[in-house]
Order: C-alpha cells, then sequence, then structure tokens
C-alpha cells in the first residue's frame, strides 16, 4: 500500500524542480524521519536527538545532505521553525570536497594526453562556471564558444559566465591551440620507422611517431642540417599515458647525454642542435 503521505511529499519535490536522484534521497530521508519522529514532532529536541545520533553514525558531509533533507521535509509539513541548523555542516561538507589545483590539473592533462575530448571539456566548464553536474545538459557548443549560456534549475533560470576555458596558458606562452580531435587526425598521418633508411626522402616532410633512441640509429647519419629538441624538464609528469618521474640530478645529466649521443650523428659537420 502506497503512503500517501509520501506520495504528497513526493509531488511537492517534483513540482520544486527536484532532480530525481534528490526526490529519491529526500523521500528516504524523510520516511526515516517520521519513523523515529513522527509526522509532526512534539518539539526542537525531538528534532536535535535524531540529528545528534546521525553525527553518531555518519561524517559530516553525510550528516548536512540528511540535514538539508530533513529541513525540506519540515518545511513541506509546516515545522520550518523546528528547521536543523547547517552553517557548520556546510563548511565542513565544502572542505570534504574540494580537490587541488594541482589534482585539477592533472586530470587535465591526463584526459588531453588519453584524447578524451568530452571529459576534459566537462571538466573545463565544471571548473570554470560554477555549474552543478545536473546542469551540464543545458551547456551546449554555442555557451562554450561564447563563454557564456543560461542553466534553468530549480523553477530558476540563470545566467552562467565562465571566465577559465582559455586562461591555462601564461600571457607570454605562443604555442598554437589545437582542438583534440584535429590533434588525433595528426597523429593518424604520422608514420613508423621499423628498417634502416638509405637516404631522407622516404620521412622528408613527415612525422614519425616512436622512440627516438630506437628510431635515431635507423636514419642516416649526417644528414640533418639543424635539429630542434624539446626533452623533458626533470620533473615528474605524464606525457600521453606515460609518466617521466623525476630523477636524481646526475641521473638526469646521464639522461641528457644518452639522447644527445642519439641524435649527434645524425648532423651534418656545419649542423646545429637547439634544446627548448
Amino acid at each position: 500500500m502506497k503512503d500517501k503521505w509520501m506520495e504528497a511529499y513526493r509531488d511537492f519535490l517534483v513540482a520544486e524542480n527536484k532532480e530525481k536522484s534528490t526526490i529519491s534521497t529526500y523521500i528516504r530521508q524523510a520516511q526515516r524521519f517520521v519513523e523515529t519522529c513522527g509526522k509532526f514532532p512534539e518539539n526542537r529536541s525531538v528534532v536535535e536527538r535524531y540529528v545528534e545520533r546521525l553525527k553518531r553514525q555518519y561524517k559530516p558531509a553525510t550528516v548536512n545532505l540528511y540535514a538539508i533533507a530533513i529541513n525540506s521535509y519540515l518545511k513541506w509539513s509546516g515545522n520550518e521553525d523546528m528547521k536543523i541548523h547547517t552553517k557548520k555542516l556546510k563548511k565542513m561538507f565544502v572542505l570534504d570536497n574540494v580537490i587541488s589545483d594541482e589534482d585539477y590539473r592533472m586530470m587535465l592533462d591526463y584526459a588531453r594526453e588519453t584524447w578524451s575530448e568530452k571529459y576534459y571539456y566537462i571538466m573545463k566548464v565544471l571548473a570554470g562556471t560554477g555549474i552543478r553536474v545536473g546542469e551540464l545538459r543545458y551547456i551546449i557548443v554555442e555557451n562554450v564558444r561564447h563563454g557564456r549560456g543560461v542553466v534553468y534549475n530549480k523553477g530558476k533560470y540563470r545566467e552562467i559566465k565562465e571566465y577559465t576555458m582559455t586562461a591555462d596558458k601564461a600571457d607570454r606562452n605562443k604555442t598554437i591551440d589545437t582542438p583534440l580531435s584535429k590533434g588525433q587526425a595528426f597523429l593518424d598521418r604520422c608514420i613508423t620507422v621499423t628498417q634502416r633508411q638509405a637516404d631522407l626522402d622516404t620521412v622528408m616532410d613527415k612525422t614519425i611517431n616512436g622512440d627516438m633512441f630506437g628510431v635515431c640509429p635507423l636514419l642516416p647519419p649526417e644528414s640533418v642540417d639543424l635539429i630542434i629538441a624539446d626533452p623533458p624538464y626533470n620533473l615528474t609528469k605524464t606525457f600521453s599515458g606515460t609518466t617521466f618521474t623525476k630523477k636524481k640530478e646526475i641521473d638526469y645529466e646521464e639522461y641528457t647525454r644518452q639522447w644527445l649521443r642519439a641524435v649527434k650523428p645524425l648532423l651534418k659537420e656545419d649542423g646545429s642542435i637547439y634544446v627548448c
């Protein structure tokens, strides 16, 4: 048999434009509250004792979530004067769920390097606008291009503006931005070298995708006029799924000597090498 009381409360939540997952949580917490305190608590002390029991069972963030759900029920049932104060709990809730800027950048780098374009832009939009995950459906390509859009949630419209979508690079960084889809298309056009090359004709004006320590010995010696090298800095960083781990200075120096020894035979007698 359906609980008409809770069905009426559900209808109220639907009219409030709550998400389905939110409605489910609110109903579940309202049922538990009613089972313990009754539909209409006798006084505020009854509510406070119930909250104290929650605090002993759950973490602050969870208690905060349940308290908000109970407050919704109390408001609907005409007992708004018994609402739970959640100010301190909210502060703890926020701190429990904030990731560091370093973690955020690391996730962006991983998404970019693994060609996860969808998740890359989802994270950018969430961080740049402060919208909720449930509001993502209102963000379309035009919003990202123009840096603004309109979100409808809980019966209200609000304009959102994002400021950080293009703020990743320093002002002096003049590198070209390439969409991930175009980057993948570029990779598809790259070639691999697995056999010794008699001359450069077969690889001229082409991009070789491979490990330089394996490719360099296969290219003709003294055939290159200029080498521009951009080796990994001595930092722990992930490059396309492969992590370069920071080394001791003596080990990094030896690593540098290794790749220099690998490319030097390719230079012509009057050739040059530039290291970025």
